[in-house]
């Protein structure tokens, strides 16, 4: 016989919670650096999803991912319809994935944009002083 060893499971995310409905949530870090999930991670966040469980991956810890993702995947539950209404498309952290990227390539293309323009207006500002001295 075999028997696994008790404790966190392969592929864990970083963040573990549960909601005040009793939802388990799983937030997976990750930087741009490395913005993949390891296949681990994956199983682990699919295995998650599949019982009920909110799962998301939020790039550099963006709270304002977790939280645009915890309201669609709320809207995504399924509640008694109205006449003529469908149902929301299910929510998935794999459809959430491509879009938290996007948003954090481009939060960070603005942060070096501006940091290029700090850096440029300190080089104006050092010459205009020494010109002055």
């Amino acid at each position: 016989l075999h028997s696994q060893a008790s404790g966190i499971p392969e592929g864990h995310s970083d963040y573990a919670g549960l909601a005040q409905n009793g939802t388990a949530i799983y937030v997976e870090g990750k930087s741009l650096a490395k913005p993949k999930p390891r296949p681990k991670q994956e199983r682990f966040l699919d295995n998650r999803e599949k019982r009920g469980a909110f799962c998301c991956i939020a790039f550099d810890e963006v709270p304002r991912q977790v939280l645009s993702a915890w309201v669609a995947f709320q809207g995504a539950r399924p509640r008694q319809l109205n006449p003529g209404e469908e149902q929301p498309t299910r929510y998935s952290w794999r459809a959430n994935y491509e879009a938290n990227l996007a948003e954090a390539k481009r939060v960070e293309s603005n942060r070096t944009a501006c940091r290029r323009l700090v850096e440029k207006t300190r080089k104006e500002n050092e010459m205009k002083t020494s010109r002055r001295g």
